[in-house]
Formats: structure tokens, sequence, C-alpha cells
């Protein structure tokens, strides 16, 4: 049963709208105002260092006075608050909220508050060792029984498909 054309297009244009959406509350998300070369380089030495803590490169971006946060620092900012958030260490700021360089301060106060809190490198190191245990793999073999009741061999079970 095919799906009928005019509903895959629909599909597609809900799709379409859905992306839009999500980099429209993406670019709401970026904190806009003035910020300092000094508060931006303060703010990405605290999340180059979250960064190194993940064996993750480096964020490599120019500081210097912004009017808004450049896209990727907003996402490893948000990658931070969100991983705080379940390691049970909130971030309670909005990034919403940051348009000044006090806001910038207070920001990384707050990051580099959650990030050495027991409880979230707890929760990273609890999750790195989940993450380097080996998955055992279990092979199924799977039994064909013959009409007589006997099982087939591989060569058999082969020739009876042709």
């Amino acid at each position: 049963m095919s799906i009928p054309q005019d509903l895959s297009m629909q599909a597609e244009q809900i799709g379409a709208g859905m992306d839009e959406a999500q980099a429209q509350g993406m670019q709401m998300m970026i904190p806009q105002g003035q910020f300092s070369s000094q508060a931006m380089g303060a703010l990405l030495s605290e999340v180059n260092a979250f960064m190194q803590r993940m064996n993750q490169p480096p964020l490599e971006i120019e500081v210097a006075d912004m009017q808004a946060f450049p896209q990727e620092l907003v996402q490893v900012v948000m990658a931070i608050m969100a991983i705080a958030e379940q390691a049970g260490v909130a971030v309670d700021m909005s990034l919403s909220d940051v348009e000044s360089d006090q806001d910038v301060a207070r920001l990384v106060a707050l990051i580099k508050r959650a990030v050495s809190d027991k409880k979230f490198i707890d929760f990273l190191e609890a999750a790195e060792e989940q993450a380097a245990e080996p998955v055992e793999e279990v092979a199924v073999e799977e039994q064909v029984e013959t009409p007589e009741g006997g099982e087939m061999t591989d060569e058999e079970l082969f020739a009876s498909r042709m």
C-alpha cells in the first residue's frame, strides 16, 4: 500500500514547518546585548574547560566585543545546562536573560559552580563508565526443522529456498 501523493506532500510541509520553528526557537535562545571581549573570554574559558573534561576539542571562537553569542557557544552552554539539570545541579538561569556583561559573569559563575559540583562530576563519571562498558551481543542461531522432524543443515536450508 503506497502513501497518497497529497499526504506525502503534507508530511513534508509539516516537517519543514517544524524545522523552521526549531530554528526560530534557537534564534530566540541566542543571548543578545552588549558583551565585552573580557566577559566572552571568561565564558569561553569555562566552556573550554568543560570541553577538555569531556575529551572534546575546544571551541575556537574569536574573543571580541559581541552583540550576540555565536551559535556553537550557545549549543555547548545549553548542553552543559541540560547535563547539569540531569545530574540534579540545575543552572538557574535562562539564556534569554543574558543581556550584559554582568549577566555573562553570573552565567560563568553558575556554570563553574555546576561543573565543579560533586553530583555533576559523579553523573559524568557514571555516564563515562556506562559508555565504556562493552555491550554483549548474543548470537541467536535459528533452528529449522524438516517436515520429517530432523534438523536441516545450512546447505539443505539454502537448497530448499531455491
